[in-house]
């Protein structure tokens, strides 16, 4: 589990879309929930995540 700072969250009519800071790792994580506090805890399952080559 990671605990992630909320820098930013818009609600998108369906869900809303947060952009979290964990360290230096920027994180998108979606929810149908809004959540009010400043942090929030993470419990990324493998299966969940998207990853993308670093482009150069």
């Amino acid at each position: 589990m990671l605990t992630a700072t909320i820098e930013q969250y818009s609600y998108t009519g369906a869900r809303f879309e947060y952009q979290l800071a964990v360290g230096d790792l920027r994180v998108h994580a979606e929810n149908a929930e809004r959540h009010t506090g400043r942090e929030i805890n993470l419990l990324i399952r493998p299966q969940d995540c998207l990853l993308y080559p670093q482009a150069n």
